[in-house]
């Protein structure tokens, strides 16, 4: 904290400043990278890690590239990182600690800059705003005001992020639901791709769980991709299908989508993972439910039933409501 009756002006500035400056820093010091990176308010793009990273900028513009004339220090030496917005979006490190050492040192060297002046009305060699040069005392009074004007974001920023780490933390506590999704892939007989895995007994339709932060429809191209490397546009989505746990199973949501028809040169460009997969075959969609896990059988069936009238929502391979069911008058 600076001294309540500081001895001189350059000394009320000076330690004024660093209050400010030691709250910028501190802002920074209890977050995790994904916190500090992440922008809770959807209102603005700014995060906590963007706004110490703008005002190490601000302190090397003001004190380095106006004040003393120097050339900007890295990481500003670069084209496009003397634009304020770029040093508010554009993160150059990617850790904590690394924001903070970047703020640390930028504001030693403005320390450094300021201790070699006998004066605060001592002029910057580099002119501003097209007019001339301005003072230390209007630098350091313009530092002051940026840093506390940016603390005040912060502290908006940080409430934000107590708000959404609540809300996670709640969502942690409900229940999850195993997801995989699965694709129907046809040659120009009709005739349906099955796989067989080499990790459990049966053939599968080609597909795969679904991945933390990973929509269905993407997990089900990038196991297309993996494990034949077909890189397929899905269609729409034949099915979704509740699955209540039973022996053997956790309850889980399977998702079936369409990835049309195979013309013979794509066919022949399927190549097996040689890891997960040992077989591939076309197949009747009747000889496919007798080859397939009984219960993607089932839903092999039931969805390909459904062709032409939408996606199905299923609970246990079974239609709900039945084919044909109209919507009811309540």
């Amino acid at each position: 904290m600076e001294g309540l009756q500081p001895g001189n002006e350059r000394a009320a500035l000076t330690e004024r400043l660093d209050r400010y400056r030691g709250i910028i820093a501190d802002s920074l010091r209890d977050l995790t990278w994904a916190q500090a990176s992440s922008n809770p308010l959807t209102a603005t793009d700014l995060t906590v890690a963007g706004i110490v990273q703008h005002l190490a900028w601000a302190e090397d513009r003001w004190f380095q590239g106006r004040f003393l004339g120097l050339p900007m220090p890295a990481p500003w030496d670069v084209p496009g990182m003397d634009d304020p917005d770029a040093t508010l979006r554009h993160l150059v490190h990617d850790g904590v600690g690394g924001v903070l050492g970047l703020y640390a040192a930028a504001c030693a060297r403005s320390r450094g800059a300021v201790a070699t002046a006998e004066s605060l009305d001592e002029c910057a060699r580099v002119p501003s705003f097209g007019v001339g040069p301005v003072n230390l005392r209007w630098i350091l009074v313009h530092l002051i005001d940026e840093t506390a004007r940016h603390a005040g974001h912060l502290d908006l920023l940080r409430d934000a992020l107590k708000v959404t780490d609540t809300r996670v933390a709640f969502h942690r506590t409900l229940a999850t639901k195993r997801m995989g999704a699965g694709a129907v892939i046809r040659n120009g007989r009709g005739h349906v791709l099955v796989v067989k895995p080499t990790y459990k007994p049966g053939w599968e339709l080609p597909g795969g769980a679904v991945e933390a932060d990973e929509s269905p429809a993407a997990a089900c191209a990038r196991e297309l991709r993996e494990e034949l490397g077909l890189d397929l546009p899905l269609g729409r989505m034949l099915c979704v299908d509740y699955n209540p746990t039973t022996t053997g199973y956790l309850e889980s949501l399977m998702f079936l989508f369409d990835a049309g028809i195979l013309e013979d040169t794509t066919i022949g460009s399927i190549t097996l993972d040689g890891t997960e997969l040992a077989e591939h075959r076309f197949v009747t969609v009747d000889e496919a439910a007798q080859l397939l896990v009984p219960r993607v059988g089932r839903r092999l069936v039931a969805a390909l039933a459904g062709n032409g009238s939408g996606s199905r929502y299923m609970e246990d391979q079974v239609a709900t409501p039945p084919s044909g069911g109209e919507s009811p008058i309540r």
